[in-house]
């Protein structure tokens, strides 16, 4: 991909420029349906109007009348909703066999609905953290009644958190990455205190040498006091090298309006169906935690735990982490993440590393 292509795409966003990744902690704030703020009813990608309200009035520090619609040259109708979604990162690792520091572009994206009646057409055109061109999500969503909605397309099934930083353990360690969007048939229930979704996993059928995963999904979970949200969720997937049952708890509690928990738990069981290993089942389990606490609106304090071990027959596959970090809205729009970790990878034998990063994300 050419430099000037790539500029291309970096200026439609900036000009153009929902957030990739939805925020599951705005149950504290009494929004237990990512339905509520995203086009999407699992969350990320485009905002619809309420979102971009909401996104405005609870989330950033300070805002201007209006900012959230007309600060970047935006104007959404019914009809039509257009956005975006950038974010950077300042990269540094401390290890005993590498140090360095790194800018990444994570990704850019813009993102494009169209909606008559009850279809929503949804695309995004952008570019990978490779400079590479890619569609990350298109599919058409069915309104069938305000909570029953039918969606079919290119996109990730629904499991546990969506989290908004994809290399967590439960999504890039349990294979739900950025750039993990698979093909799918989805049926979902968005209730004021019940949402469930059922999913039929097509795996990639336009490349098929990507050997994703076809199989199914189910999650659902239920409110509980207004700002408790506890579910489940199950998946299988199989290719022709493997399959795997992946299933797990997840809890999104607000203790107070500014004080909060995420903690989203997988285990899994992976059976290699080639090689030496044919048949032999192995067993694992990966976690999230994360407890948060908002000093003034839209400025964050948290801390983080993460574990891997997908084979608990090799210990030295493991990995943890422990991290602090600062979070900040300062405007409709922008986002700024800060986190340290000290992170172990190869197992209890290894040595804790320093890992850090600094996230500037600007979307619409």
């Amino acid at each position: 991909m050419t430099k000037t292509i790539q500029g291309f795409f970096l200026l439609a966003f900036l000009i153009l420029c929902g957030r990739a990744h939805g925020f599951a902690d705005m149950v504290r704030h009494g929004f237990p349906n990512c339905v509520s703020c995203h086009v999407s009813a699992t969350g990320g990608g485009l905002l619809n109007a309420y979102g971009r309200s909401i996104a405005s009035e609870l989330l950033s520090t300070w805002k201007s009348p209006g900012e959230e619609r007309f600060a970047y040259l935006m104007n959404h109708s019914e009809t039509f909703n257009f956005g975006g979604d950038m974010r950077t990162a300042l990269f540094h690792q401390n290890r005993s066999t590498v140090k360095m520091t790194q800018l990444l572009l994570m990704h850019a994206d813009v993102e494009g609905a169209v909606t008559v009646g009850p279809v929503t057409a949804v695309g995004t055109v952008g570019v990978d953290n490779h400079g590479q061109p890619l569609s990350r999500r298109h599919y058409v969503t069915y309104a069938a009644t305000d909570d029953i909605s039918v969606r079919v397309g290119k996109f990730l099934p629904s499991f546990g958190i969506y989290v908004e930083n994809h290399t967590v353990a439960t999504r890039k360690g349990l294979g739900r990455n950025q750039s993990a969007e698979t093909y799918n048939l989805e049926v979902a229930w968005t209730g004021e205190k019940i949402d469930a979704f059922a999913t039929a996993i097509l795996g990639r059928p336009d490349n098929r040498n990507l050997g994703a995963e076809t199989g199914g999904a189910l999650s659902g979970g239920v409110l509980f006091d207004e700002s408790w949200k506890l579910g489940l969720s199950y998946y299988y997937g199989s290719r022709d090298i493997s399959k795997r049952h992946l299933m797990g708890p997840y809890a999104i509690v607000g203790f107070t309006r500014h004080f909060y928990m995420l903690l989203d738990v997988g285990y899994q069981l992976f059976t290699p169906l080639t090689g030496p290993l044919s048949g032999a089942q192995q067993h694992g389990t990966a976690n999230y935690l994360r407890l948060d606490y908002e000093l003034t609106q839209g400025l964050h304090a948290y801390v983080t735990q993460e574990f891997a071990q997908l084979d608990f027959s090799k210990p030295a596959t493991g990995s943890e982490s422990y991290g602090v970090g600062m979070q900040w809205f300062p405007r409709p729009h922008w986002e700024l993440n800060l986190l340290y970790q000290k992170q172990r990878v190869g197992g209890p034998a290894a040595k804790f590393a320093d890992v850090a990063f600094l996230l500037i994300h600007f979307y619409l």
